[in-house]
């Protein structure tokens, strides 16, 4: 999942992929002795490459594209929340 912003501030401007994540879950599925599916979590491996802001610091002084970068990743990160429910069959 990749989120690229782009804020534009007067005369200043910054692209960042804000979040810039790959998570693999791994799970085994199995049916008991009832014939009831069941489902458990085996492993978890996420792989982050989000990349923070990175506004020069005259520019930052001026315009906190830093800032606004950062709230913006704040409330996307905090948004991007999964995980796999359990699995109920008959």
């Amino acid at each position: 999942m990749v989120f690229r912003v782009y804020i534009r501030y007067d005369s200043s401007s910054e692209t960042v992929d804000v979040l810039d994540k790959t998570r693999t879950d791994e799970y085994t599925i199995s049916i008991d002795q009832n014939g009831k599916m069941q489902t458990k979590k085996k492993s978890l491996k996420t792989i982050d490459h989000s990349e923070s802001p990175h506004a020069n610091w005259i520019a930052n002084m001026f315009t906190n594209l830093n800032d606004m970068m950062n709230d913006i990743k704040t409330s996307i990160t905090a948004f991007v929340v999964t995980d796999m429910k359990s699995i109920d069959a008959p």
